[in-house]
């Protein structure tokens, strides 16, 4: 027996204080409330996002039962008054120019209050919308607080003979008083000493004490949505989501353009009977067009009931899964913690451990050994970045074009155009060359529409606004205006304007101004018609060609300079929306600083590949004529792509591409070029188009390149124009002018008084332009 039990129980607790294993505590609590406040939070927003999809799904109900009832409203409107019509003994031009009317303000009225009040439903359970949004950032809050919230490394405690719940407790609270009980009932205190050190190594082998990383867990078992990989559910609410807006586009593109043909048929029928006698099979045709109107009405109702079920489904299913995926992490975490660890495992820890003490040393008094360590840090990761960027340029594989046309065998736009002729009446008015009406195969330009609506509500309240729509021929300038405008329908007045002319001078600006806008009486001065146009009822001014306003001679911005003062006077009671093309723009930038006149300027560039295909494709699949891509003659060629259908699309539009250079308008004469219709099948067949060869550019001699140069950044020349440019006589511009137009490079338009302009050609305008910039004539 010890002499003095005491002291041994006194110095024996002291060794204990400083003994890492039995006087540490266990941490297990602060892990379960930790947990907890996960299970919670992420509970909680899953319930806050299941009840938002409820409401907004509710809502994007709500708003379809009230359009499928405006709908079938309609139809016994227009089936009233084509009844009307049709039972009178005597078809008349003026009720067929009323049924013309009455059709086309139900299309205004669709895309007025219907289809934009239903996108805004339907916006608001996108995947990217605010319920999922919310959902995805409190989950990461709640990962990214609890990190911070636990200490980096955690210490378990686990009885392998389970009879004792540490729960927070060190081993020594644990077996503390039967250690003393034991060890100090020897002889001596060295007795002691030693019974405590064999009681202890007992206690080695019955407890497990496990240093873990609770934040390297935590990130290794992330919620599904905040990984990397998007988890399958997601995936399929997009899916879903991708489905249901290209259900809803497919719906509003086809109820639109058979509505808007029936408008133009009623219009066609009304011309015809006010011109020539009566056809007694107008009768017939305005039956069929009654037939077609309430059966794209009706099949329009219809679709809107089912069209937004499987993204409904989807969303219960996402959310379920997120739950499921929440309960299966909470175990898992506490379990993982637990295990052994391999010895790879074990090594990747204590190399963490041992960082740790690093940056806590280093940050004790030894920063400056971080100094040389971070300089051979950025040392290396600079020469690697050089070596891959060394390394990547070296392997560029070089491309070799296979040359099958000439530039002098392509046919003009006029002999293509003839083409159409042979195709389908739906199919000409689908691909045939020009700007769209309407955003319903709009492609690619989505953003730019976007944002000249929010200018238009910014100029409503009061800001002073103007915009420029900039981009090279054929990026669908044009195209965006009229979306825009036709988007604004009656909401305020818009007037669309064109110069038609070059103009030279305020004279001549100041009397097309009084055209324009029908003034009272014709301004005296540029200061008289600003005055008058500020006294103009609110509206929206769109004006296209404004490269017609700039000369490059003398007094040649004379004009431009008066109507940029115009807009600078007038912006506050009009909105100016102007287009000009990218190289007449540029012109102007470096003479006048033209974009300080414009608050907001849009860029449209070229169309990607992916782009052009989708917005043929989409003209192609309303058509409802089946296409079929044919193989190239040349066996070999076909062996590297295969011969399926995809493969003979993707090669087409490849080289599709390549020709037009994201030019849609040259897209669509190449287009046009390699349709063929087939009487006997009722299908259209895709001739490939192949690559083809612009080399012969590089030819020409460098007075054409310049007169490229100058039509291309004035955007069009007469003869007298580009004499008066370049120094010379009008016949020697005449002469080289119409060599060109012989060469296919420019097109003549003739005018008023047998003047005309030259343009460039649209096939030709990417690589004419390519191979001035090569040459730094254009820039």
């Amino acid at each position: 027996m010890v002499k003095d039990p005491a002291n041994c129980r006194k110095q024996l607790t002291g060794l204990v204080r400083r003994d890492t294993f039995l006087n540490q505590a266990d941490q297990r609590p602060l892990l379960d409330n930790l947990l907890a406040a996960i299970d919670t939070t992420v509970k909680k927003a899953l319930e806050q996002a299941g009840e938002q999809l409820n409401k907004t799904g509710q809502q994007l109900d709500d708003e379809l039962i009230e359009t499928a009832a405006q709908l079938h409203k309609a139809v016994e409107q227009l089936a009233e008054e084509f009844s009307a019509v049709l039972n009178d003994e005597a078809l008349s031009p003026e009720a067929m120019s009323r049924l013309g009317r009455s059709t086309e303000a139900r299309i205004l009225w669709l895309y007025d209050r219907v289809r934009n009040r239903l996108d805004k439903a339907l916006r608001r359970i996108a995947p990217k919308g605010r319920p999922l949004s919310d959902l995805m950032q409190s989950l990461a809050d709640a990962w990214s607080q609890s990190c911070r919230e636990l200490p980096e490394e955690l210490l378990l405690i686990l009885d392998r003979q389970q009879e004792n719940q540490v729960a927070g407790r060190s081993i020594w609270q644990i077996e503390g008083p039967r250690v003393l009980d034991q060890a100090c009932t020897g002889h001596g205190f060295l007795t002691s000493r030693l019974l405590y050190l064999r009681l202890r190594q007992q206690l080695r082998r019955r407890y497990k004490t496990l240093r873990c990383e609770p934040c390297e867990t935590l990130n290794r078992h992330l919620p599904a949505p905040l990984q990397k990989e998007p988890p399958a559910a997601l995936l399929q609410y997009q899916k879903a989501y991708e489905e249901t807006t290209g259900a809803f586009a497919d719906l509003w593109r086809n109820l639109r353009f058979n509505l808007e043909t029936a408008a133009e048929d009623c219009s066609q029928l009304a011309s015809e009977m006010s011109s020539k006698e009566p056809d007694p099979s107008a009768s017939q045709r305005l039956e069929e067009t009654a037939r077609v109107v309430s059966d794209t009405l009706t099949r329009a109702a219809e679709q809107l009931a089912t069209v937004t079920v499987p993204l409904k489904q989807a969303g219960q299913q996402l959310l379920a899964d997120l739950d499921h995926d929440r309960s299966e992490i909470l175990a898992l975490i506490p379990r993982d913690l637990q295990r052994e660890l391999s010895w790879q495992e074990r090594a990747q820890h204590n190399q963490r451990r041992l960082a740790r003490a690093w940056r806590r040393w280093c940050e004790h008094g030894r920063k400056k050994l971080d100094q040389p360590r971070h300089a051979l840090t950025d040392w290396l990761e600079k020469a690697t970045a050089f070596g891959q960027h060394f390394s990547g340029k070296g392997s560029r594989p070089l491309g070799r074009e296979e040359t099958l046309q000439n530039l002098s065998n392509l046919p003009t736009p006029e002999k293509i155009m003839a083409r159409a002729a042979t195709l389908p009446p739906v199919c000409r008015r689908l691909f045939t060359i020009g700007a769209l009406k309407n955003r319903e195969f709009l492609v690619g330009k989505e953003g730019h529409l976007e944002s000249l609506r929010e200018l238009f509500h910014l100029w409503q309240k009061g800001n002073l606004c103007s915009v420029a729509v900039v981009g090279p021929n054929g990026s669908g300038k044009t195209s965006l205006v009229n979306c825009f405008q036709s988007e604004l329908g009656n909401q305020i007045p818009v007037h669309r304007l064109d110069i038609d002319r070059r103009l030279r001078g305020e004279s001549q600006l100041i009397e097309l101004c009084s055209q324009w806008f029908e003034l009272p009486s014709v301004p005296k001065n540029l200061i008289d018609l600003e005055e008058q146009l500020r006294q103009l009822p609110p509206a929206v001014i769109i004006i296209e060609n404004i490269h017609r306003l700039l000369l490059r001679n003398t007094g040649g911005l004379e004009s431009i300079r008066a109507f940029l003062g115009l807009v600078l006077a007038s912006r506050r009671q009009l909105l100016w929306v102007i287009t000009c093309r990218k190289y007449p723009w540029q012109r102007m930038q470096h003479l006048l600083q033209v974009d300080r006149y414009f608050s907001h300027q849009l860029q449209t560039l070229l169309g990607t590949q992916a782009e052009m295909r989708d917005a043929l494709l989409l003209r192609l699949q309303t058509s409802s004529y089946p296409a079929k891509f044919l193989k190239h003659d040349s066996g070999k060629a076909m062996k590297k792509t295969g011969l399926d259908q995809n493969s003979l699309q993707e090669r087409f539009f490849a080289d599709l591409f390549a020709a037009s250079r994201g030019n849609m308008q040259a897209a669509l004469y190449y287009w046009l070029l390699c349709l063929d219709y087939d009487k006997t099948l009722e299908s259209l067949t895709v001739r490939p188009l192949g690559k083809l060869d612009y080399s012969s550019l590089r030819s020409l001699d460098r007075q054409q390149f310049y007169t490229l140069a100058e039509i291309i950044a004035h955007g069009e020349l007469n003869a007298d124009e580009h004499a008066s440019i370049f120094a010379c006589d009008s016949l020697r511009s005449r002469m080289l002018l119409d060599h060109l137009v012989q060469l296919n490079l420019l097109v003549f338009e003739s005018g008023d008084n047998g003047a005309g302009r030259y343009q460039l050609n649209p096939l030709f305008f990417a690589p004419v332009t390519a191979t001035l910039e090569g040459r730094n004539i254009l820039q």
